[in-house]
């Protein structure tokens, strides 16, 4: 072989090797943020990108003007996304397919004087067009018709259930498909308030248990053995209060909290009584939305997720955000943790003041509040892949999610939901075999022993045949 030859030959194995290694990381490299889950072992891992960002939308190049800091946004799940423009007094809707302007709303009061708003925080729209708006500066939740004209509102409610001192700032509100009011009060620590369809005060509703950290018991020891002037500043045990929610198809409430002591059960599917409805691999089972790793800064101490909204799609999935690393969280209606996407950064796709979401089928919203913009996530094919498997899986069609979680490892050989997949599907056609190999790699415990018990029972069963043979 002459030198020519061999030059090329070398130079054709490199440029193989170079594209194999590029194809095989493309998912890894994807976006402009990192683009991870969560190991079995609750550490972080790369992966593919389950969304990319597709379109920034803001009020110049709707021909508007910017907006200003714009605090909320909902989907009236017909065609229309409404903006709550809070610094601009305004509501800008907008088509939640092209997201092109449709119309702007300028609320006004029922003598027809523009309103200002004070510090609007909430957004809901219902299906009657009705548009309701938490102002937590004015004290009240406004309710327009749907060209924005005022005709009535949520004020300071009179009943014993409220201390004289009860500071009445309604910062989110929803209505269910009764006419049942919910309103969370910034600094309320009993529950969202909770109004009829003429709005008259019910009660409280999904009031919280406190939550005991280890800050908390340390500090109740303490407390026993120092006098009580040196421990004044202990922080109290009250229950956390909530700072979100998220009605879903259903009349489910999904709720986020304030709590930064603790990095667990951010996220709750409320009953009535309080409880959560939520469960993660087994019932009573602790799970962290938003990232499990925390790390510490010398500034501000440690650092952890601040969980601050929830939105919950006709399929069950839903995405909260995180508004202490800027980064949005999807999951699937069993807790499991699909993808993490966004983050700090002036690069498309990431935020400096994420303050709301919504989705629209499978496409995500997320409003900058300090950028005065909206960034439109979509699902890449990965991510399209996997929400199909999860759906088949959570609903035991085990046989037909296998070709969909084989089609996921070509992606990420260590994804998760995937192997679960597989291993499920192998199990229930008796491969027990072969379906351990992927219980193993998705670190499925309680599976793995199934599939082993019956496996072994299988080799039993042989050797007694060919022992009696």
């Amino acid at each position: 072989m002459t030198a020519k030859k061999i030059i090329r030959l070398v130079c054709c194995i490199t440029a193989a090797l170079m594209t194999a290694f590029f194809c095989g990381t493309t998912g890894l490299a994807e976006g402009p943020y990192n683009n991870y889950t969560y190991d079995p072992y609750n550490k972080s891992v790369p992966t593919s990108a389950g969304y990319l960002p597709h379109t920034l939308i803001t009020g110049e190049a709707l021909g508007i003007g910017d907006f200003n800091n714009p605090s909320d946004i909902y989907y009236d799940n017909e065609k229309f996304i409404y903006l709550l423009d809070s610094g601009n007094s305004r509501i800008v809707v907008i088509d939640a397919l092209n997201y092109s302007l449709a119309r702007v709303i300028e609320p006004v009061d029922r003598g027809g004087e523009k309103i200002a708003f004070a510090e609007a925080t909430g957004l809901f729209v219902r299906k009657n067009g009705e548009i309701y708006v938490a102002d937590k500066g004015a004290g009240t939740v406004y309710i327009f018709d749907n060209g924005g004209k005022l005709f009535d509102n949520i004020n300071k409610p009179e009943s014993d259930l409220l201390s004289s001192d009860f500071a009445y700032k309604p910062s989110k509100v929803a209505v269910d498909s009764n006419g049942i009011v919910y309103v969370i009060s910034f600094g309320c620590y009993s529950g969202a308030l909770q109004f009829d369809a003429e709005h008259n005060f019910l009660g409280f509703y999904g009031s919280e248990s406190v939550t005991m950290t280890a800050k908390l018991v340390l500090e109740k020891m303490w407390a026993k053995i120092v006098p009580k002037s040196m421990s004044s500043n202990q922080a109290r045990a009250v229950p956390v209060n909530y700072n979100n929610f998220d009605i879903d198809a259903d009349d489910m409430i999904y709720t986020t909290k304030n709590d930064v002591d603790s990095n667990v059960n951010q996220v709750r599917k409320l009953n009535y009584y309080g409880n959560s409805l939520l469960v993660y691999k087994s019932a009573g089972t602790s799970r962290t939305y938003g990232d499990s790793e925390t790390y510490y800064d010398n500034k501000n101490g440690l650092i952890q997720s601040v969980i601050s909204d929830v939105d919950v799609d006709p399929d069950g999935f839903f995405t909260i955000l995180d508004t202490r690393r800027n980064r949005l969280f999807q999951f699937d209606k069993d807790s499991n943790m699909l993808f993490a996407f966004g983050g700090t950064s002036s690069q498309f796709g990431c935020f400096s003041e994420a303050a709301a979401i919504e989705t629209v089928g499978e496409t995500v919203f997320a409003v900058d509040s300090k950028n005065c913009s909206v960034t439109v996530f979509t699902p890449t094919e990965f991510g399209r892949l996997v929400r199909k498997a999860s759906l088949l899986l959570s609903d035991g069609k085990y046989s037909q999610c296998k070709e969909l979680c084989t089609e996921i490892l070509r992606y990420d050989s260590k994804y998760t939901l995937a192997n679960v997949g597989l291993g499920k599907a192998y199990q229930a056609e008796g491969n027990y075999r072969q379906s351990l190999k992927y219980f193993k790699n998705s670190n499925d415990t309680l599976s793995y022993s199934n599939s082993f018990y019956e496996y072994r029972s299988e080799l039993l069963k042989n050797a007694f045949v060919y022992i009696a043979a």
